[in-house]
């Protein structure tokens, strides 16, 4: 009634814990943390059995490198992770590796066209890495909506990763691995930055075939 206090019985309401309000909402998360936590770089991120490894927090998303390369290209390893992440894969063969181009797109003659003269990071539509990495992040927005983009390693990861800008040395988060792979990033002018996951940056043509590991990043808003 009008000038009267409302009063309400809690005595018999269960006031979760925090420990169990962070239980629920770790579980509606469209992600797990397998170990580590969202903030620390090595940690590891699983989305929908695709695991990753944190690159960094950005306050509103993060960036992840793929765990494994992608299953890709005209040799694919026959097995159900076609377009995904196969642990399968190895140096040793053939499978899984493409070409970053199958021209020096960002060249004009000798010259680096405008359009590519004002950064070394040449990834893009023109790549034959674009449409399976387009593919892949289409796969994980399925399971993730959060999942914003996908792309190869900048030189974003390489400040990341504390790598030299004049020898381009590099270690990965994982160093028990070893992966010949390619980066978004040309070498000089024609040639590519290639990254030896336990051993240090390399260059190779852009028409030496590699394997692709893309970076992925996710809202966390």
């Amino acid at each position: 009634t009008s000038g009267l206090s409302t009063v309400f019985d809690f005595s018999n309401t269960k006031i979760n814990s925090d420990t169990e309000i962070f239980a629920k909402w770790e579980e509606s998360l469209p992600y797990t943390i397998v170990s580590g936590d969202i903030d620390t770089s090595g940690s590891i991120i699983d989305i929908g059995g695709e695991q990753f490894e944190l690159i960094k927090n950005y306050g509103n998303k993060i960036s992840m490198l793929a765990f494994y390369p992608l299953n890709i290209g005209q040799n694919q390893m026959d097995d159900d992770k076609k377009g995904l992440q196969d642990d399968a894969l190895d140096d040793a063969y053939s499978y899984g590796k493409i070409t970053f181009s199958d021209t020096a797109y960002w060249m004009d003659g000798s010259d680096v066209k405008d359009e590519y003269a004002s950064s070394y990071y040449v990834y893009d539509e023109n790549s034959n890495a674009y449409q399976y990495i387009e593919d892949y992040v289409d796969y994980l927005q399925e399971i993730n909506p959060k999942v914003l983009s996908g792309r190869l390693w900048s030189d974003e990861e390489t400040n990341v990763f504390n790598c030299s800008s004049s020898e381009r040395m590099c270690w990965s988060l994982n160093n028990s691995r070893n992966y010949l792979a390619m980066t978004g990033l040309r070498f000089g002018d024609s040639s590519l930055l290639r990254y030896l996951s336990n051993e240090r940056y390399d260059r190779n043509n852009y028409d030496y075939k590699m394997f692709v590991i893309p970076v992925v990043e996710m809202s966390i808003e």
